[in-house]
């Protein structure tokens, strides 16, 4: 489904990926509380895959203005990952998000999304950022990057970087030759 129209139904689509299958119920738990605290209920359930632990969920939006939320949900998450001293923000937003990153702590690598929002864990760092509707596309046209987070911040890091060069080759006055050609 187109990312846009996904929004303005209220359903957010939430893709769980943990290294570590023994992490999955404390991470899973955590996304959905953080989830229910910004007003999301949980809509759908897909069997999750063993090995390594992959889940797909939809979530309801309880109230209008969905992206707004998600909005405030990436804010909370760059609160507590990079603004730590500012965390003591408003223990409602801090507090589920908080759990969360613990909970992704119990593994090495994780990838959630929840909406447009991409949580990333490899190395032992943890990552947030917010993805574009192209970057929804390429990961909705290749599945199976969700059970690679490194892999996954490559392909999207790639596609930026075509995306950048298209729009640079789009620029170049007539006449003139593009980028790199002779």
């Amino acid at each position: 489904p187109n990312p846009m129209t996904v929004l303005m139904t209220g359903i957010v689509d939430v893709s769980i990926y943990v290294g570590d299958e023994g992490a999955a119920p404390a991470v899973k738990s955590a996304v959905l509380a953080v989830a229910d605290e910004f007003g999301f209920e949980l809509f759908e359930t897909h069997p999750a895959r063993r090995g390594s632990w992959f889940q797909r969920l939809r979530l309801l939006s309880r109230q209008p203005a969905v992206a707004e939320r998600l909005v405030k949900l990436e804010r909370a998450l760059e609160i507590q990952l990079v603004d730590k001293p500012q965390s003591q923000v408003n223990a409602a937003d801090g507090g589920a998000v908080a759990e969360m990153i613990k909970a992704l702590e119990q593994t090495e690598k994780a990838l959630v999304t929840i909406g447009s929002i991409l949580i990333v864990k490899a190395d032992g760092v943890i990552a947030v950022r917010n993805l574009s509707v192209a970057e929804l596309r390429v990961l909705e046209r290749n599945p199976e990057w969700a059970l690679d987070p490194v892999g996954t911040l490559r392909l999207l890091q790639q596609s930026h970087s075509l995306a950048v060069n298209a729009e640079l080759v789009e620029r170049v006055p007539e006449g003139r030759p593009a980028l790199g050609a002779q």
